[in-house]
């Protein structure tokens, strides 16, 4: 894929922010730079793509639409921010990159055919978890190795409360009600019999302390 994008170089201690018009070029894991769209033109920078690499929407600048971030995770940290002239273009880089990576991850040997990318799913579609890499495999069957550990406490705690009911029904609580509930009703059931209340007082309160006039 190539066409014009406007490439945006955030601001920093040795210089402001600016941006550029560049020609980009994608060609197998390489990103191409060019100030011109004309043949022979030498490329001014370039981007390799790595099973690392992540790419996303970014709104980093602000008023900046359709913009996208291609940012490598090494040794040496590195971010693309190019705009794309419009939303459907914008759609097309996202795709086409993130097939790329996604391509990367599978450790292929050679240059990459452009036919391989089409038969790659997209990020959405359901295959794209069969397109995995090997240690984000690893990654997903741990997560649902504790889903599942999380799901048998959760089924021996409904288990233990099915138990519960059994040895306890709940019919002898739900038989008295509320309106006509009252210490003879409750002679012999679970809660048992009330004690007695306690005896009046047999002595005198305390008298109130004196007050003294200064």
């Amino acid at each position: 894929m190539k066409g014009w994008v406007t490439k945006h170089i955030p601001p920093s201690f040795s210089f402001i922010g600016q941006k550029k018009k560049r020609f980009f070029i994608l060609s197998d894991r390489m990103i191409y730079a060019f100030k011109s769209d004309q043949a022979g033109s030498c490329y001014r920078e370039l981007f390799q793509l790595t099973k690392s690499t992540q790419v996303f929407v970014t709104d980093h600048f602000s008023g900046v639409s359709n913009c996208l971030e291609i940012q490598k995770k090494d040794e040496n940290d590195l971010s693309w921010y190019f705009q794309a002239p419009d939303s459907a273009t914008m759609q097309v880089w996202l795709q086409l990159l993130k097939k790329t990576i996604l391509w990367l991850r599978t450790d292929p040997q050679g240059p990459c055919n452009p036919t391989e990318l089409i038969s790659i799913p997209n990020e959405g579609d359901y295959r794209y978890s069969y397109m995995l890499s090997t240690s984000e495999r690893s990654t997903s069957r741990h997560s649902q190795t504790i889903m599942r550990s999380s799901m048998h406490s959760s089924n021996n705690v409904n288990t233990s409360n099915a138990r519960y009911s059994a040895t306890y029904p709940s019919t002898q609580f739900s038989s008295i009600k509320r309106s006509s509930y009252s210490p003879t009703t409750a002679q012999g059931g679970f809660m048992g019999t009330l004690p007695p209340p306690l005896p009046p007082p047999t002595h005198a309160p305390p008298p109130p302390p004196k007050v003294f006039h200064l």
